[in-house]
């Protein structure tokens, strides 16, 4: 067994006995300390910590690399750190300084108040190396240690050594742990997101933070009204956030940890993630600076998208990649459909209304307190046509919500007035329908017994699809496929009335998605007919078998 404990009761002589974040005295580093041999690529083994967020958060930690090299000057060293980060492969890169003593260096961040200092405590240069770093920072002093290999594994008598280091030290036993090994992950470039603008000062672990990691609910949308937050790291990451006042992305510097979703690699990611309709009505603002990049912007006197230069910087919302995207945003579309969603509760209304937008499945139920309408722009693949498409969740009866009056001076035995609810009671849904997708549970008769009731009312005009959900919840299926064609085919209709079509889905696994997408051609080419762009449709909508009864 490596006697590194031994070691440390001469090392640490004086402060044996005290936790070693307490101390100030000079550390002896590894003898005859050759920087040069340290250099390449390292796997994290171990860590032990005083810091309290790495030790309450320690489980979210696991192996990554640490790449030395030569620093740009020649009192620097470089560093290179890859792991997964929440999820996804990062690399933050950074330089620390040598000081007079070989094998300690220093770093210091005045915006954040952290100072760091690390010391190659014990090395054989070719299998393991064991790093102290001590900081110090707004949220106190903290000392880590950390063992690093040649190759992801280490020989047990080795960690075993650490363990009992770090027992010494001072760190607290259930801070002391083994990062778990997931594979050595490959980080993914972002366009546009060039290396230099991903730099940072220090690994994120080591500016350590208060809080939890972030857990980023929803989509970047709902992020975009955040306020920008660094987060307390100590990392100087150039992002960019939106700005909901100007209703422009500008850039701000990340520290490398926590913070929130308003954070962005690039420009174009961010505008396109955030940027909403009012953009259009912004001035072109070709910025201060020289870059001159064409873009596209929405001119409102000429009502149309036009080209301009684009110096690069300080911008505002109205600035597009493409005539397509400025025209999708800004431009007219010249059709207009709407689809309205419909069925008894917990039937998947409100996820299929995300999953239309591209949003992710949510598997806990929440339920609807009102109709809730979203706008998504379509563009059809047989026609240049900008097609927008309104897409209703309807609730049948929404829950009121209490009208706040203010300040109360008095008690008031009078209970506060309520706002009238946006629900299918209030409103007339289906008033400029052109599409409705009735849903019910395949597992639940009550759910189908909604469609009994409904199915009716629809207008004549208008095409519906009848969706079963809960695709893959099959095996205690009650509703069969051809209770709904018998309802279909029982359905007192009149001459010349509109398309019933009956599909499954899943909306857990996507299933039946496309054969919805299928189905909004039926309204779509309706109104194209309406419009009289497109007459000789109608003799093959009889022939066009979307789906089978």
């Amino acid at each position: 067994m490596i006697i590194w404990g031994l070691l440390s009761l001469l090392l640490f002589a004086v402060a044996y006995g005290t936790p070693i974040g307490d101390q100030d005295e000079d550390i002896q580093v590894q003898e005859n300390f050759q920087a040069e041999r340290m250099y390449g690529k390292w796997f994290d083994i171990a860590i032990g910590t005083t810091c309290k967020w790495m030790k309450n958060y320690k489980d979210k930690f696991s192996m990554g690399t640490l790449v030395l090299g030569p620093g740009p000057s020649a009192d620097q060293i470089s560093t290179t750190s890859t792991r997964l980060r929440q999820g996804d492969c990062t690399q933050v890169s950074g330089e620390y300084q040598k000081t007079s003593t070989p094998g300690k260096y220093t770093y210091y961040n005045p915006k954040w108040h952290v100072s760091i200092q690390s010391y190659v405590f014990r090395t054989n240069y070719e299998e393991y190396a064991v790093i102290l770093m001590k900081k110090k920072s707004s949220f106190g002093p903290s000392t880590t240690l950390k063992l690093y290999g040649r190759s992801p594994e280490l020989r047990e008598d080795l960690i075993e050594s650490f363990h009992q280091l770090a027992l010494e030290m001072g760190i607290p036993e259930d801070s002391i742990f083994i990062l778990a090994n997931r594979g050595e992950c490959v980080p993914q470039e972002t366009e546009n997101a060039p290396q230099r603008a991903r730099r940072a000062v220090l690994p994120q672990e080591e500016g350590s933070a208060a809080g939890p990691l972030p857990t980023y609910i929803g989509n970047k949308e709902d992020s975009c009204r955040l306020s920008r937050d660094s987060g307390p790291c100590s990392g100087m990451l150039s992002r960019f956030f939106y700005n909901s006042s100007s209703m422009a992305c500008e850039t701000f510097l990340y520290g490398g940890c926590l913070g929130n979703g308003n954070n962005f690699y690039s420009e174009k990611e961010c505008l396109q993630a955030c940027r909403t309709e009012a953009a259009c009505r912004l001035p072109v603002v070709p910025g201060p600076c020289q870059a001159l990049v064409t873009r596209w912007a929405f001119d409102a006197a000429q009502g149309k998208c036009i080209t301009f230069s684009y110096g690069g910087c300080k911008g505002n919302g109205n600035q597009f990649y493409s005539e397509k995207e400025c025209k999708e945003y800004c431009g007219a579309p010249q059709l207009a459909v709407k689809i309205v969603i419909r069925g008894d509760r917990n039937t998947g209304k409100t996820t299929l209304w995300h999953r239309l937008q591209g949003k992710k499945f949510i598997e806990e139920y929440i339920p609807t307190q009102e109709i809730q309408v979203t706008s998504i722009h379509w563009n059809y693949k047989t026609t240049d046509d900008i097609v927008k498409v309104e897409v209703w969740d309807v609730v049948d009866k929404g829950k009121c919500k209490k009208r706040g009056d203010g300040l109360k001076l008095e008690n008031d035995p009078q209970e506060a007035e309520s706002e009238m609810a946006l629900d299918a009671e209030f409103l007339d849904v289906y008033k400029n329908c052109n599409g409705v997708v009735m849903m019910f549970d395949i597992t639940k008769q009550w759910t189908f017994n909604y469609i009994l009731r409904e199915l009716p009312k629809v207008p004549t005009h208008v095409p519906v699809c009848v969706l079963g959900n809960y695709r893959d919840m099959g095996e205690h299926r009650v509703i069969l496929p051809g209770d709904v064609r018998d309802l279909i085919d029982n359905l007192n209709r009149p001459p010349g009335s509109s398309y019933f079509r009956y599909a499954e889905s899943s909306m857990k696994n996507s299933f039946g998605l496309k054969y919805l997408h299928k189905f909004f051609n039926i309204p779509f080419l309706q109104l194209q007919v309406r419009q009289g762009c497109c007459p000789v449709v109608l003799g093959v909508w009889d022939r066009l078998d979307l789906f089978p009864l």
